[in-house]
């Protein structure tokens, strides 16, 4: 499956640069769009995608039943291959017939977390681990240093404004 994660992600790359493809030649920057059929390939590949990842969490809750969800990681990947899959399957026709949905593009995010998974699945990325476990640790640190900067700043314009 870690393959079929890197490959997931390889295409999501090369579909933003598709993206950005288009909309420099929608304001005449670049060639008019040269590949045509790119978004009837993107969409299949998104299909299969989607039909790979249901098909691991169905195997997985199936093998391991309650289990599974006893670990927070094996929730938030669910809620990701379930999103996407709703995403890909239903609210993408949805969208088709009632015009373009901007509440659903919201759903796209999840994507971004399902390329997340390699770090788990690969073992060679440890020192990766440790070093994303360590930012993550450190955040409440950074949110109240933040907030000390933040109230330092106001209090020397408070200062500087009083001369």
């Amino acid at each position: 499956i870690g393959s079929c994660i890197i490959s997931n992600t390889i295409v999501m790359f090369v579909q933003l640069q598709r993206l950005g493809s288009k909309a420099d030649a929608s304001l005449g920057l670049a060639k008019t769009d040269t590949w045509r059929s790119a978004d009837d390939v993107f969409r299949m590949v998104e299909y299969l995608f989607g039909v790979v990842y249901l098909v691991e969490f169905l195997l997985n809750v199936y093998a391991f039943r309650w289990a599974y969800f006893a670990q927070l990681f094996n929730v938030v990947d669910s809620a990701i291959v379930i999103i996407t899959t709703l995403e890909v399957f239903v609210f993408e026709s949805l969208a088709v017939n009632m015009g373009n949905v901007s509440l659903f593009r919201v759903f796209r995010l999840a994507k971004l977390a399902r390329a997340l998974r390699i770090f788990r699945t690969m073992t060679f990325f440890t020192s990766l681990r440790v070093l994303l476990a360590s930012v993550a640790y450190s955040i409440g640190s950074l949110f109240w240093s933040l907030v000390v900067m933040f109230l330092m700043m106001l209090m020397c314009a408070i200062f500087l404004c009083q001369m």
